[in-house]
């Protein structure tokens, strides 16, 4: 009778293990950045400002496909992009005309493809590379168009600066050393204090 409760327990303490574990795995994938397009952030900056974060990618883009596997799968990087930011993810190849504060932009094809004239206009003609990071302020003007792909830690760095209005204060360099070297309260978690 021992052995039989013993068999009972282990398939008992195995079977929650197993349930828990799914559950976990379910919210960890059910977490993810809330992207909206163009005209979702304008209708909602009426109510509720914020700043926009813009992912910038084509189809073709190896290295947005990249950002989408790994940095923008972190928690931290979610957390704090879906409290401080309207995120829009932007196909700069996209054929879509868009309206955007009063103009209207639309693709403008060059041979095989081409790129969307929103996407010159919002990276301020310096579009370069892709993935381009652009940080717009809660009116939807341009602070601040970064190409190439980042990690998560680095994307930490940039969107907490802009995010907590330090760019408009600190240089980037000072503010980048000052949040690497930060203490922390609990290990290998970051705590920066927002001002406005």
């Amino acid at each position: 009778m021992n052995r039989l409760s013993f068999k009972f327990s282990l398939t008992g303490i195995m079977v929650i293990g197993f349930f828990l574990s799914m559950a976990n795995l379910l919210y960890a994938q059910s977490e993810k950045i809330n992207w909206i397009s163009w005209e979702q952030a304008q209708e909602q900056l009426k109510t509720h400002k914020k700043k926009i974060f813009v992912d910038v990618v084509t189809d073709r883009c190896h290295w947005c496909k990249q950002m989408d596997n790994t940095t923008f799968l972190n928690s931290k990087i979610i957390k704090y992009i879906n409290t401080n930011y309207y995120a829009i993810k932007f196909n700069a190849e996209q054929s879509v005309i868009i309206p955007f504060k009063g103009k209207t932009y639309e693709f403008i094809p060059k041979g095989k493809t081409g790129i969307h004239s929103l996407a010159i206009e919002i990276t301020n003609g310096k579009l370069n590379s892709f993935p381009t990071l652009v940080v717009m302020d809660e009116e939807m003007n341009t602070i601040q168009a970064l190409s190439g792909f980042k990690s998560h830690d680095e994307l930490e760095i940039i969107i907490n600066y802009f995010g907590g209005n330090f760019h408009k204060t600190t240089p980037w360099s000072i503010y980048k050393e000052s949040f690497l070297n930060k203490p922390t309260e609990t290990p290998g978690v970051r705590r920066v204090n927002n001002q406005n």
